[in-house]
């Protein structure tokens, strides 16, 4: 179990936005004692369901600012 510093680190974010994922629901997590705790698993899942495809692209935009 990670706690939710170990999560932002891995996520390289902040503490607190971590902590706005996680009651969102956007990250599971466990009420251990006083504290919050995420699986490793559940992480994982999360950052799998957060990845781009790379054969989608970004449609490119036609104005140019110059």
């Amino acid at each position: 179990m990670l706690t939710v510093k170990e999560v932002a680190e891995r996520l390289s974010i902040s503490r607190s936005l971590a902590y706005r994922m996680i009651r969102s629901g956007e990250i599971p997590s466990y009420r251990i004692a006083n504290c919050r705790r995420v699986s490793e698993s559940d992480l994982e899942a999360y950052i799998e369901r957060s990845k781009c495809e790379t054969d989608k692209q970004l449609p490119v935009s036609t104005k140019r600012h110059f």
